[in-house]
C-alpha cells in the first residue's frame, strides 16, 4: 500500500486504528519526506506522531513493569523507530545548506 493510500485510509477510518499503526505511518512518512529531503514537513509529521504518542493511555500503561511482555515489545519496537527517525532528522538538519 502506498503512503498515500494509507494516509486516505487512516483520515476514512480513525477511529478503528491502533495507536501503534498510526505511530508506524507517521514514522514511515517521516523517514520518506527526509529522506527526499522536506525536512520541514517531515519535522511536522513528527511532531504529529509525538502528540499521539503523548494522548495515548494505552501506550503509556505499556512501559509499567507489570505490562504484558508483547505490549513492551510493541512499546519498545515505535521507540526504536522514533530514535532511528530521529537520528534521520538530526543527520538532515547537520546536512542542510
Amino acid at each position: 500500500m502506498s503512503i498515500g493510500k494509507a494516509q486516505v485510509w487512516l483520515k476514512k477510518s480513525e477511529d478503528n486504528i491502533t495507536t501503534a499503526t498510526k505511530l508506524e505511518l507517521h514514522l514511515a512518512y517521516t523517514e520518506y519526506l527526509v529522506g527526499i529531503g522536506n525536512l520541514e514537513k517531515g519535522l511536522k509529521c513528527f511532531d504529529a506522531a509525538n502528540t499521539i504518542a503523548s494522548q495515548d493511555k494505552d501506550l503509556s500503561s505499556a512501559k509499567r513493569s507489570d505490562a504484558k511482555i508483547t505490549e513492551r515489545v510493541k512499546v519498545n519496537m515505535t521507540i526504536a523507530d522514533a530514535a532511528y527517525v530521529t537520528s534521520l532528522i538530526a543527520f538532515e538538519k547537520v546536512s542542510a545548506p
